[in-house]
């Protein structure tokens, strides 16, 4: 189970990132050098609208499998002192 999550968490962060490294060095400088500014936006809009769709799923499946993997090892119990 644990490989699972930790399989999950990762690809989360895969994709979050990786494509945040596409959207800004491989996808922008292109559509800035090729396309002119009245076709650039509607096609950066739509690419990063599905981006972002794709990067919510990615933080849900990162927030469910790291808490998953906290509780399934046991939460770290708070100490306070002088009580």
């Amino acid at each position: 189970m644990r490989s699972i999550l930790l399989l999950l968490h990762l690809s989360g962060v895969i994709v979050w990132i990786g494509g945040m490294f596409f959207a800004q060095f491989c996808l922008r400088p292109v559509a800035a050098s090729q396309l002119p500014p009245p076709q650039r936006l509607p096609l950066l809009a739509a690419v990063l609208g599905r981006f972002f769709t794709a990067v919510a799923l990615s933080i849900v499946a990162i927030l469910g499998s790291g808490f998953a993997s906290m509780a399934a090892t046991g939460l770290p119990r708070r100490r306070c002192i002088g009580m």
